[in-house]
């Protein structure tokens, strides 16, 4: 993404260990908005998730976005950043190296399935000291198999270098609420709609129009988790009505803006 935070980040301190007593180990963390620790790496593979708004990482060359029902996965040793831009709880699931196999060797967004999320939220729940037993072991063992079967994206919201594309994505991050046709998008940039798709596809995987509705979608998040109506944050995205928004955003999130995790 290529928005970055304005105001420097407050730096959290970390008490992260290596020291686990299991092969796997979950914990939780709330953050402040506007907040970031400090670099990270450490002998476990790492997959963290959000359970509300959207989680960003910077990890070796790339900023790793993932919205509601995506997490991030980092492998053993990476270098890593997480940052919150807005008050955000969210969890991680360290993973020894002797159980990364058959998981992704270089960071990369994944696409979290219902059980997944639920081993999740149950893990959430409880009490840290009924974390560490031989039965949590046990299902945190189902959820890394879950983990081998999610779909992996290079990123969510991949960004570019591409100084003409690079601009179009500012444009769109700085009016979310405009609905420029792609056509005019093109002609303002000085390239013709098929450049621009080209160049689209090489550089972010994905349709320029795919690209803009995932960034309203990060965007929908932020406003909802702020206690925004789903009417208002329709408005505000640009849409003509709240049903058009709720289709779009259930299309790619699998859920409705009210349904909660």
């Amino acid at each position: 993404m290529t928005t970055n935070v304005k105001n420097k980040p407050l730096l959290l301190s970390s008490y992260f260990s290596d020291d686990f007593l299991y092969p796997c180990w979950f914990r939780t963390s709330d953050m402040p908005a506007n907040s970031t620790y400090s670099v990270l790496h450490h002998k476990s593979g790492e997959f963290v998730f959000t359970f509300d708004g959207s989680l960003e990482v910077n990890v070796e060359s790339n900023h790793l976005i993932a919205p509601i029902n995506y997490g991030v996965w980092i492998p053993p040793m990476v270098d890593h950043e997480c940052l919150s831009r807005y008050i955000t709880s969210s969890c991680s699931v360290h993973i020894m190296p002797d159980f990364c196999m058959g998981l992704p060797t270089i960071p990369c967004t994944l696409e979290t399935n219902e059980l997944s999320r639920s081993i999740l939220k149950y893990l959430k729940s409880l009490p840290q000291t009924m974390l560490v037993s031989d039965e949590i072991q046990r299902l945190l063992v189902v959820f890394i198999d879950q983990l081998k079967q999610m779909k992996i994206h290079s990123d969510f919201l991949p960004s570019s270098n591409d100084m003409t594309l690079r601009h179009l994505l500012e444009f769109i991050e700085s009016t979310p609420e405009d609905n420029t046709p792609i056509q005019i998008l093109a002609q303002k940039a000085g390239i013709t709609v098929r450049t621009l798709n080209r160049k689209s596809h090489h550089e972010l995987g994905m349709p320029f129009t795919e690209w803009r509705r995932r960034f309203k979608i990060v965007q929908a998040m932020h406003l909802l988790d702020q206690g925004y109506k789903v009417e208002v944050v329709a408005y505000e995205l640009g849409y003509s009505s709240a049903s058009a928004f709720i289709t779009m955003f259930q299309k790619i999130t699998g859920r409705t803006p009210r349904q909660k995790l």
